[in-house]
């Protein structure tokens, strides 16, 4: 059995497994030892925690808009502290909302921000309508 990317990284990645676009934004961010990560939209705190544990970052504040991630997000990195893989003092957390009610000093703190924008599989569920929708049958209106 293949182990995924992610495995080594999340212990609990939640209903549904990181997309490959969060595989490509964890990979490419660059080694900065001294650097401070912003992750917007963390879901289950894939890139941030590679970020600390394969990029030697100093530290990262994860944000989503969903309480139900940023708590997914919070058991992975007490596991990743557990490990021994990272300490306590390289993580915070903003309290739930959007990247717009993240305060500006806070942003400023940082020298990386990464978002990864919702992963949504198929069929799809549009907040603004409840209508469901397939790449083949896009809602109209």
């Amino acid at each position: 059995m293949s182990v995924e990317w992610f495995q080594p990284i999340v212990s609990d990645c939640g209903p549904e497994k990181p997309s490959h676009f969060a595989r490509v934004l964890a990979e490419n961010l660059p080694t900065e030892p001294e650097g401070r990560l912003l992750d917007i939209g963390c879901g289950c705190g894939v890139i941030g925690l590679c970020w600390l544990c394969r990029k030697q970052g100093r530290s990262v504040t994860f944000n989503d808009l969903m309480p139900q991630w940023l708590d997914l997000t919070r058991r992975n990195v007490e596991a990743k502290i557990y490990e021994g893989a990272i300490e306590r003092s390289q993580v915070n957390f903003t309290t739930v909302g959007s990247f717009r009610t993240i305060p500006e000093e806070v942003i400023a703190q940082h020298t990386l921000v990464a978002f990864n924008p919702p992963q949504l599989p198929s069929p799809r569920w549009t907040p603004k309508t409840g209508h469901r929708w397939t790449p083949e049958k896009r809602p109209t209106g």
